[in-house]
C-alpha cells in the first residue's frame, strides 16, 4: 500500500480509537487505560482495512484487496478472521475471569473501591495540583473540593 493509505488508514484508526471511548463513556463503559478502543476497535479496523488495500507481495499476499481491484474474498477471509478472534478471545477472557473470580476474586475491596479502583489497579492518580478533570469541566469536583468528604456508594 501506498504512503498516502497508509496514512489515510491510520488517521482512520486514530479517530475510531478517540470516538470509541466517547461511545463507550455514553454506555457508561469504565476503561480507565482505553484498552478496548485502542487494542480491540482500532485493532479490528486493522485487521479488516487489509482486505480492502493489500497489494500483491510475494512475500505477504498473492492477492489485491477490493479497492485495488482484487476480489471480495480476501476482505471476507479478514472479516472472518478478525470475527474468530473476537468470539476466541471472548471465550477464553471468560474462562480466565471466573476462574478468578472463583479462585482469589476479581474486585478489590471496599475501601480500595470508594478510594479509586484506578488507582489501586491501574496507578491512575490526579495531582492535586495538576487536576485536569476540573479543570475541563466546571461538574467536575476537584480533589481539593473532595478532601475530608465521606465518599458513600449507592447501591442498586
Amino acid at each position: 500500500m501506498s504512503p498516502w493509505e497508509s496514512l489515510l488508514i491510520g488517521f482512520i484508526g486514530g479517530a475510531i480509537g478517540c470516538f470509541g471511548e466517547i461511545f463507550l463513556e455514553r454506555m457508561l463503559i469504565d476503561d480507565p487505560v482505553h484498552c478496548i478502543t485502542t487494542h480491540g476497535i482500532a485493532g479490528l479496523w486493522g485487521m479488516v482495512v487489509v482486505g480492502l488495500f493489500v497489494e500483491k507481495n510475494p512475500l505477504m499476499s498473492k492477492n489485491y484487496g477490493v479497492f485495488k481491484g482484487g476480489s471480495w474474498r480476501v476482505l471476507g477471509v479478514q472479516v472472518l478472521t478478525a470475527v474468530s478472534i473476537v468470539l476466541w478471545t471472548s471465550l477464553t477472557t471468560f474462562v480466565e475471569l471466573y476462574a478468578i473470580d472463583k479462585s482469589i476474586g476479581l474486585r478489590v475491596s471496599r475501601e480500595k473501591e470508594l478510594d479509586g479502583a484506578d488507582k489501586w489497579e491501574h496507578g491512575i492518580v490526579l495531582d492535586e495540583n495538576q487536576d485536569m478533570l476540573s479543570e475541563a469541566s466546571d461538574r467536575t469536583p476537584s480533589n481539593k473540593s473532595m478532601q475530608g468528604q465521606e465518599l458513600v456508594m449507592e447501591e442498586a
